[in-house]
């Protein structure tokens, strides 16, 4: 019996542990799948919050090209990015700041718990903090673009013997109005104490549109006196001479020998045609041309002495023959001349010839200086001399509407002068006449600063 109680009691002892151990197993069944959920679910989590990343990288740097392009309110245009890319305004959120050069964006999203809601119900937030830096940068271009206006003081010998091509000291001053100042001379100034260059300035004054040189534009402003209104160009290409194919004024045999006028009470009245030799106004004679065209043939044209030139209008004195001359206008004179304004030389008031070969002395190249006062309407030109307006010459047009410019090979000025040049109205129709192109394109380097937006960070 006792036997039997022993075996009885055994199987209920065994019937109770089998119990404990399924009671053990219930309760710790889901903490097990609650962790191993936890580990799945966080995968998921890991690949929203890359997805994430990268959408709150995009939508920073689209609101710092904003603020490069002058926007202030950036989060327009980070919302607008980030719905491209698949933002849910419904359980994400979005915020946009700039502080020191730099776009934050923070983005938000509410996402869901699959398995490891087992274990735990708190609300699972993804966070993502996207920053792009606004970096200044110069960047330097190179611009072509075709030559504007019109220069109306121009230097046209590539390699001036004298190593210059517009030369101005002693008080010089050019005003070129509606206009600008140019040198096709390449020289460049090969010491800082030596005054050579393809425009070199030294107490002087340059006031135009645009100042250009093939060579080098020296302004020499060791004393504080050498002045320009606007940046020199250096490194320009030439100026096209407008006037190299014209053709010259057709002349016949000698009307004249020569002519010379002094001093009479009534003034001289001189009729166009061939003068073969010098045109000679001296010891305060005073003369007047008719118009049309004076062709001067292997001779000169002077007037000094105190001389006196008025009322010629409608007039070119053009300088041709086997040598031709030059023209030497000062001492004291006053001249008041101008230019057809039609006709086959009209525009044309002093016209030198190609074939004219000038000295490399002062004196042998076409002058105006002396103390006098011109009023010169139309071009001087003197495609292969030099010219020299010297000791208080003060050359302009006669009035404002008046076109007045020179080209000579080379220019100097000294001894307070003043060369005052008017290119417009006048010169489109010139210019047209003469099939202007003026100087080929320019290169000019450009620099900008510019705003590029760089990532710094993203988590």
């Amino acid at each position: 019996m006792e036997r039997i109680r022993l075996l009885s009691r055994m199987r209920k002892f065994c019937r109770a542990e089998d119990g404990a151990i399924g009671t053990v197993l219930a309760i710790a069944a889901p903490v097990i799948i609650g962790f191993t959920g936890l580990a799945i679910d966080y995968n998921i989590w890991k690949k929203e919050q890359t997805a994430l990343s990268r959408v709150a990288d995009s939508a920073a740097v689209a609101a710092a090209f904003a603020k490069s392009n002058g926007a202030t309110d950036l989060a327009p245009y980070a919302l607008a990015d980030a719905e491209k890319n698949g933002f849910d305004d419904t359980r994400e959120s979005l915020a946009v700041s700039f502080s020191e050069g730099n776009v934050t964006v923070d983005l938000q999203r509410h996402s869901d718990r699959f398995l490891s809601s087992i274990i735990t119900r708190e609300p699972v937030i993804l966070k993502s903090q996207a920053n792009v830096e606004l970096i200044e940068k110069e960047v330097i271009t190179t611009e072509v673009v075709p030559s504007s206006g019109y220069p109306c003081i121009t230097a046209l010998d590539a390699n001036p013997t004298n190593h210059r091509g517009i030369y101005m000291h002693n008080t010089a001053f050019i005003d070129a109005t509606d206009c600008g100042v140019h040198s096709n001379s390449e020289h460049v100034q090969p010491h800082p104490w030596v005054e050579s260059a393809s425009i070199y300035m030294r107490n002087a004054h340059i006031e135009a549109d645009f100042i250009r040189s093939v060579g080098q534009t020296i302004v020499n402003d060791w004393n504080g006196y050498t002045t320009v209104n606007v940046e020199p160009q250096s490194g320009v290409e030439p100026f096209v001479d407008p006037f190299a194919n014209l053709t010259p004024p057709v002349h016949g045999s000698c009307d004249n020998n020569g002519q010379t006028v002094n001093y009479v009470p009534t003034p001289a009245v001189l009729q166009p045609g061939t003068y073969c030799g010098d045109i000679i106004i001296q010891n305060g004679g005073q003369a007047s041309f008719a118009p049309g065209v004076y062709n001067i043939i292997n001779g000169d044209f002077l007037v000094r002495g105190g001389a006196q030139i008025h009322d010629s209008q409608d007039v070119t004195f053009y300088f041709g023959g086997t040598s031709p001359g030059k023209w030497i206008i000062d001492n004291g004179t006053d001249v008041s001349l101008s230019a057809p304004s039609d006709g086959d030389s009209a525009g044309m008031l002093f016209w030198q010839s190609a074939e004219a070969q000038c000295g490399l002395y002062y004196n042998q190249q076409n002058k105006f200086a002396g103390g006098a006062d011109f009023a010169f309407d139309g071009v001087i030109y003197a495609p292969n001399c030099g010219l020299v307006i010297d000791n208080n010459a003060q050359l302009s047009p006669s009035n404002e509407n008046a076109h007045m410019s020179v080209h000579a090979a080379w220019i100097e000025m000294k001894g307070n002068t003043r060369l005052t040049a008017y290119g417009a109205p006048a010169e489109p129709e010139l210019v047209s006449q003469t099939d202007f192109t003026g100087a080929a394109e320019v290169e000019t380097n450009i620099v900008t600063t510019t705003i590029t937006p760089q990532l710094r960070y993203s988590n």
